[in-house]
């Protein structure tokens, strides 16, 4: 007997990811060192900011827009394997490079400060781009489990 998820489910998890994503946008994001105590967030300030990071080589506001399609493209009933493969990775070690992060850069001079601790808008961030991932590969790799036709091409058909 198998399971399937169907196009409610499929749109509820992606609403689950969605509402991970958001959360973490209403919370602190991290308290560094450096001399005095500085709080990093709410979540929704370092989005904005973010794009700034690309400018230092920083390039983690990137797995925000490419979580985003990744969802949209999940939601739609269409099957775009390739590009969910290309934002899954993006996601992912996005993901893994700050499973690892040690300091933060924190206004608009390239010096990093050493992460006292992780608050809940990250911890959030996290859990909403595993999730992602995790249900990005599912949809590539068993479409049919969220209840998504699997993409035929041109040699498969002939």
């Amino acid at each position: 007997m198998k399971h399937y998820l169907g196009k409610r489910g499929r749109r509820l998890l992606v609403t689950v990811v969605g509402l991970l994503w958001a959360l973490s946008l209403c919370f602190d994001v991290a308290h560094v060192g450096g001399g005095e105590q500085q709080v990093i967030g709410p979540g929704l300030f370092v989005l904005v900011g973010g794009w700034m990071g690309i400018l230092m080589a920083e390039y983690d506001w990137v797995a925000n827009p490419a979580l985003i399609f990744l969802m949209l493209i999940i939601w739609d009933e269409e099957g775009y394997p390739k590009v969910s493969w290309m934002l899954m990775l993006a996601v992912s070690s996005i993901f893994f490079k700050n499973l690892f992060r040690d300091s933060w850069i924190n206004g608009t001079a390239p010096t990093p400060y050493p992460i006292e601790r992780f608050d809940a808008g990250f911890y959030l961030w996290m859990a909403a781009l595993a999730s992602g991932c995790v249900l990005g590969l599912i949809s590539v790799l068993k479409p049919e489990w969220l209840g998504k036709p699997r993409s035929t091409s041109a040699r498969e058909t002939a």
